[in-house]
């Protein structure tokens, strides 16, 4: 069996535990390997054994160990996450909501406003990426009642209204 890599570790046991309860999810893990390490520096303990103590995978610790070698406490803070990238939708996001809440568009289904979107926009959005953001931001669902018609006159939907019964016995 291999002798376990010996290093030298500049920070101390305290300053890495410090950096532990300053730091996010994603280094914590990172330093209390290095604290490990540090503890045994004089000895040595392989990747196995610090796995198993803190219920990581022997190959995470070899990563962490090779890139704090390489690149020291720095490097081993940077974890390169980009994060969520912006929505292909969020630049439209006025207009769309203009045409979702207009009562006469006419658009009666996810499949006509991805068509009216791509025509209007120049894009090529998926079914379920439109689907999704529609859903989360205007509250839109396929099993809403129908609009009315785009087609109705209003003057005569009015004039209804005057000669309807209801009205005509509660005057």
């Amino acid at each position: 069996m291999a002798r376990p890599k010996i290093f030298e570790i500049k920070e101390g046991i305290a300053e890495i535990t410090r950096l532990i309860s300053q730091s996010g999810a994603a280094c914590t893990k990172r330093l209390m390997t290095l604290r490990v390490f540090k503890e045994h520096e004089d000895t040595g303990i392989s990747r196995y054994r610090v796995a198993e103590i803190l219920g990581v995978g022997k190959n995470s610790v070899d990563t962490w160990r090779n890139t704090y070698i390489e690149g020291g406490i720095a490097a081993l803070l940077e974890h390169g996450f980009k994060g969520n990238r912006s929505s292909y939708i969020a630049p439209y996001h006025e207009m769309l909501g203009a045409k979702l809440k207009n009562p006469v568009n006419g658009i009666q289904g996810f499949g006509e406003l991805l068509e009216w979107f791509n025509g209007q926009n120049g894009t090529d959005i998926p079914y379920s990426t439109l689907n999704s953001y529609v859903k989360r931001h205007f509250g839109a669902s396929v099993k809403v009642a129908r609009k009315s018609h785009i087609k109705k006159d209003l003057e005569k939907v009015a004039a209804f209204k005057k000669t309807s019964r209801r009205t005509a016995e509660n005057p």
